[in-house]
């Protein structure tokens, strides 16, 4: 398809998640198991806003 990454067969016509119900099932339904989990993803951001902390703690005096 024009303008599409990908052939109309296998997902260019398609218009993505358009209510927000759709696109909190979809969100949980990604991230229910694994290394990926809502729960380690938001862990990880925390330490690299600790981290992020720190570096710019050190190296801005």
């Amino acid at each position: 398809m024009h303008g599409k990454r990908i052939c109309m067969f296998h997902g260019g016509k398609s218009t993505g998640l358009v209510t927000e119900d759709g696109r909190k099932r979809c969100a949980i339904a990604k991230t229910v198991y694994g290394y990926e989990t809502r729960a380690a993803r938001e862990y990880r951001a925390k330490k690299f806003r600790e981290l992020k902390a720190l570096f710019d703690s050190m190296y801005l005096r």
